[in-house]
């Protein structure tokens, strides 16, 4: 009888990447080059909320990006799924996906807040477990905040 979700501890996946980790790589990278996809990235890579109303106004149905957030949210969170759950090696991960850091950090200043007020604990939960379990975590959270912040004070200088 197969364990249930419930009895099943997951085995983070050590050791050398095998060939089909490397083969996980590459489709999430095919993923990540598809059309609808890299118009949800590009959008999101513009997005930088300074409050909470502007964080949880793209996550409302009629707001332009809204598609677009759930895509890219949806996606780093199944990512970050299958390295947690064992099914992807995470150093390997780590050094091919870089953006999904840079995502979080947008949101984890309202993170907190918006689980509470949406009622679910689980928001982007998976994402911030793999990326709060790396040592260098937080400092690389800190430093994608700091670029974030820079880029987002060009772009007012530039208008």
């Amino acid at each position: 009888m197969l364990p249930t979700p419930n009895d099943r501890k997951p085995t983070l996946k050590s050791g050398t990447p095998d060939h089909e980790d490397v083969n996980i790589i590459l489709k999430l990278y095919e993923l990540r080059r598809e059309a609808v996809m890299r118009q949800a990235r590009d959008a999101m890579a513009m997005w930088t909320p300074t409050s909470y109303e502007e964080f949880v106004a793209v996550t409302q149905w009629g707001h332009p990006h809204n598609a677009h957030f759930r895509q890219v949210s949806s996606y780093w969170e199944m990512c970050a799924t299958f390295v947690n759950q064992g099914a992807l090696h995470e150093e390997l991960f780590w050094q091919t996906n870089g953006e999904a850091i840079f995502f979080f950090a947008r949101v984890e200043p309202f993170i907190e807040r918006y689980r509470k007020e949406i009622e679910n604990p689980g928001a982007l939960k998976q994402l911030e477990e793999l990326i709060k379990r790396r040592p260098d975590g937080p400092a690389r959270l800190a430093m994608f905040k700091s670029r974030i912040a820079k880029m987002s004070e060009s772009a007012k200088r530039a208008k």
